[in-house]
């Protein structure tokens, strides 16, 4: 759709006129709760208006709310690609990354958000959880039924 949309010229009026009923109904769908119709709705916009940054936020917002977490990851990544200094989007794929199991392309993601408002509480606290988390995970703290298991140097700690 990206690279059809990229290819016509023009018809910018048409292309507005002709999505104001979809993008309409869809934003009625997500207010209602309604998720799948939402999404549905968004797609049919999104045919005419692809790069539509808000469109493509809300359509992942939706999926991931009616449960759909790898088609939301995919929507999450195309928005970091078309507006790469948008940090709500970044913020968006970096979740969905760490949601599908992707902890190394979510903290690329958090640090992007970073870059684009380096202030922005949320994705600082996400990253440094997110850190964390990798960093337990990779220790196999929870394997561990002691902590004399985690001595690295057993005959010396019995010598000491």
């Amino acid at each position: 759709l990206k690279k059809r949309h990229e290819r016509k010229k023009g018809g910018r009026l048409l292309r507005a006129v002709s999505g104001a009923a979809p993008l309409a109904k869809a934003r009625a769908m997500h207010k209602l709760g309604k998720h799948a119709a939402c999404a549905r709705a968004l797609e049919d916009y999104l045919r005419s208006s692809p790069l539509d940054v808000e469109a493509n936020l809300l359509l992942g917002e939706s999926l991931e709310a009616a449960t759909h977490f790898q088609s939301a990851r995919a929507v999450f990544e195309f928005v970091a690609e078309i507006a790469p200094d948008n940090a709500e989007g970044l913020k968006h794929a970096g979740a969905m990354m760490q949601r599908t199991g992707d902890p190394a392309k979510a903290l690329e993601y958090y640090e992007r958000a970073l870059e684009a408002d380096p202030r922005d509480q949320e994705a600082i606290k996400a990253r440094k959880n997110l850190a964390a988390e990798t960093a337990l995970s990779a220790a196999s703290y929870d394997t561990v039924q002691h902590s004399r298991e985690q001595i690295v140097d057993k005959e010396q700690a019995l010598r000491l």
